[in-house]
């Protein structure tokens, strides 16, 4: 792995920087893919309770059990055998498909 120096840089090479090379994509897809379950998940019973003018704790439940629900089914589907799971975008499915 190169290492980059910071004070031997000069004001018209420090914006040449590249990302490290070296560094693991899939692991960082991994790492953000919860985040974005979560506001997949949290989109429609945000919707609803505003449409519906019911309380802001309503959204949170109902994310709660999206999901867990999303949870179980990815977990369900991992449970199964290898060619019987039903692969989505980044892996085996749940709700968001991702």
């Amino acid at each position: 792995m190169k290492v980059i120096r910071l004070y031997n840089l000069t004001p018209q090479t420090s914006y040449k920087l590249q990302i490290n090379k070296t560094m693991n994509w899939k692991a960082l897809w991994e790492a953000v893919k919860l985040p974005l379950r979560l506001l997949v998940l949290s989109i429609i019973p945000v919707l609803i309770t505003y449409v519906a003018s019911l309380p802001a704790q309503w959204a949170g439940f109902l994310t709660t059990i999206l999901v867990i629900l999303d949870k179980y089914l990815h977990e369900a589907e991992v449970a199964k055998p290898v060619k019987e799971q039903n692969e989505g975008v980044g892996g085996v499915r749940g709700l968001t498909g991702f």
